[in-house]
């Protein structure tokens, strides 16, 4: 691959021209990945359910005498 601006030889993955410093354009990468927002509600909403099923186990554990009996 060639530097765009100087026509300096460059290897594939640099980002900066080794002899002019500009910078080099970047393939776009394949894939899909999540953006840093996406995961960190992910992982709110995974943390809170556990939360209250853990809360719902303690309930029912701490307080058996308010479970109907037959």
């Amino acid at each position: 691959m060639k530097c765009p601006s100087w026509g300096a030889e460059v290897r594939a993955g640099d980002v900066f021209c080794g002899e002019c410093g500009s910078q080099l354009p970047q393939e776009e990468k394949k894939g899909r990945r999540l953006a840093l927002p996406a995961v960190a509600a992910l992982i709110g909403v995974v943390v809170g359910v556990g939360i209250c099923v853990l809360l719902c186990v303690v309930t029912y554990v701490a307080f058996p005498w308010a479970t109907p009996t037959p």
